[in-house]
């Protein structure tokens, strides 16, 4: 209905002595949409990667020769299937007129609020939010390895223990890429196969975290199953500590690209990568990209074909509109 709203709009608009003009570029569609003349009422945008931009708010005289603010929101419409979308409208002044003829709904324009935008809020909501998961774990990974120094002091640290970290690092790698593909998205219809498409069914970008319970308990049963069983303690706290801090890479690395986040500075490009590679796997076809951690794990098991080359499947689902292959947001 919005998008229906805005596509009948005049061409040429005035409101308070002057004119709104839109553009005319086939490619690129614009309409101005009016959202309040009122002083009493200013709006902010946060910026939204999904290419809705704002015009600021302009000050400009009404026929009485009274300055006025008007703010306008400019909505992009990327083509005739996509709906214009307004996103991230949060009103700063809490005073709305009491006989308001403003066409503004707030319901309607404050959508995706609870989605990070920038690194700060992500790491505040990855470790402080929920019931503080990754953060659990993070204090695991610190008394592992203080109980590891303290076991120094009758068995010190030997290139054993690098060599028995690199390796449960290496195993989460592999393990990662199997449960994913053969576990999570199993031809046999199992509980945990409809937990995960559910993370599917939800829009791209969302807040994707594991509970506490979910991670302490497979890290717990990982270091009694996988290591306790067959490695010396001091081996076992190495291997534990290597396999934990690849679990919480993971789980750290799976949350972000969920997020508005935009990659800056050093390690960008391995981040972009890990984000088109995951958003292909969650946009275009489920039965391929399957690596995460480490991308390049699916082209050594042969799960990473060409884009162009490889049919929709029905896991693409009506998912915020991304362009395939270029996870790096636009503004």
């Amino acid at each position: 209905m919005l998008s229906l709203f805005l596509l009948s709009l005049p061409r040429q608009q005035k409101v308070l002595g002057f004119q709104t003009r839109t553009p005319t570029t086939r490619s690129t569609q614009k309409e101005w949409l009016h959202v309040d003349q009122r002083p009493t009422l200013s709006v902010r945008h946060l910026r939204d990667p999904d290419r809705v931009s704002t015009r600021k708010a302009m000050n400009c005289s009404n026929s009485n020769g009274l300055r006025e603010s008007a703010l306008y929101q400019s909505v992009t419409i990327q083509d005739e299937d996509t709906t214009a979308k307004i996103q991230n409208i949060v009103v700063q002044d809490s005073v709305l007129p009491s006989s308001s003829t403003a066409p503004i709904a707030l319901s309607t324009l404050a959508l995706s609020a609870s989605v990070p935008t920038t690194m700060s809020d992500a790491l505040r909501v990855f470790f402080l939010s929920g019931d503080f998961g990754p953060t659990v774990i993070l204090l695991m990974l610190l008394g592992i390895t203080h109980w590891r120094v303290q076991l120094a002091t009758t068995t010190a640290l030997s290139s054993m223990d690098v060599a028995f970290f690199c390796a449960s690092v290496v195993f989460w790698w592999f393990q990662e890429y199997f449960l994913h593909s053969k576990v999570l998205h199993s031809k046999v219809d199992w509980i945990g196969k409809y937990i995960h498409q559910g993370h599917h069914n939800k829009e791209y970008y969302h807040v994707s975290v594991d509970p506490a319970i979910l991670l302490v308990g497979w890290m717990t049963i990982a270091h009694f199953l996988l290591f306790r069983w067959w490695l010396p303690l001091p081996l076992a706290l190495s291997a534990t500590l290597g396999y934990s801090v690849a679990g919480l890479f993971y789980e750290w690395a799976h949350y972000i690209v969920h997020t508005k986040v935009r990659f800056r500075g050093w390690g960008s490009r391995f981040w972009i990568q890990i984000r088109d590679n995951h958003m292909r796997h969650h946009r275009i076809n489920s039965d391929y990209w399957y690596a995460f951690s480490m991308p390049w794990m699916d082209d050594l098991l042969h799960s990473n074909p060409n884009v162009q080359d490889v049919r929709r499947s029905n896991t693409r689902l009506n998912h915020t509109s991304v362009h395939e292959g270029r996870s790096q947001i636009k503004l």
